[in-house]
């Protein structure tokens, strides 16, 4: 039977979409927002990151899916 790996902490630095739904001139910049997410690293592959608020026995529970386009710094964490 194959070992787990152990999930990693991890702080990850990203952009996210910003939507506006009232009026706005036709001059306006295009806006998007720096997100910090620090968690444990289940898994990632060639399309994104996903990461956990909290691992236990084997598990995670509240994850987060990251397109790796989005990414602009992957930290590793030791705790």
């Amino acid at each position: 039977m194959p070992r787990r790996r152990k999930p990693q902490p991890v702080l990850i630095v990203w952009v996210d979409a910003v939507a506006e739904a009232g009026w706005q001139p036709n001059e306006s910049e295009p806006e998007l927002h720096e997100c910090h997410t620090l968690g444990w690293l289940i898994s990632a592959n060639q399309h994104g990151y996903r990461v956990a608020t909290t691992v236990s026995h084997g598990e995670h529970n509240a994850t987060i899916n990251i397109p790796r386009a989005w990414v602009r710094r992957v930290v590793k964490l030791s705790i």
